[in-house]
């Protein structure tokens, strides 16, 4: 089987020429190729995708996208947190807030307070969320590990290291 004809659907028109965004695209892509199975036809998930990268084209918000972009998306692929707010500890082999410390995978402190900030916000306002390179880092770490734990053969992405050489500490 061949494909005929392709063309563009969507034209972005930021993301090509603003090396920021082009990063970010960059390690979303190679995450993406690696939770997207050829055999998937999940029409919500590709349209969450399609909307939120056409967002993130025409919007100048982008230091904390990736972060949300990451989380969101466990919702389309069955993962999504179950946080209470008022809870101190979150097992990430669980996917669920705990009242106490369960062992390896559960987090606290600044870990847990980001991620319950960026659960409750929209695309639009994660510039709100104030946070030095080393947290952005940490809290990238800890999703990543989210989603080693929870879907088969996920690795670490090579583009990771790119992402932290770009975006580095003044």
């Amino acid at each position: 089987q061949y494909i005929r004809e392709a063309r563009i659907d969507k034209k972005t028109s930021t993301i090509h020429s603003d090396f920021i965004k082009g990063c970010f695209v960059l390690f979303l892509a190679e995450v993406l190729s690696m939770i997207l199975k050829e055999d998937d036809t999940h029409s919500d998930l590709y349209r969450f995708i399609e909307t939120t990268i056409i967002w993130f084209d025409s919007n100048d918000i982008v230091s904390s996208f990736h972060l949300k972009f990451l989380v969101e998306i466990t919702k389309y692929l069955g993962f999504y947190p179950d946080l209470d707010p008022r809870a101190d500890y979150f097992d990430l082999l669980e996917g669920q807030s705990q009242d106490f410390d369960t062992g390896l995978y559960s987090i606290s402190g600044e870990n847990l307070s980001l991620l319950k900030q960026v659960l409750g916000i929209k695309f639009d306002v994660t510039n709100t969320i104030q946070m030095s390179v080393s947290q952005k880092r940490s809290f990238l770490d800890m999703i990543l590990l989210y989603f080693r734990l929870h879907l088969d053969g996920f690795k670490e992405p090579k583009s990771l290291t790119v992402l932290n050489e770009v975006f580095t500490d003044p």
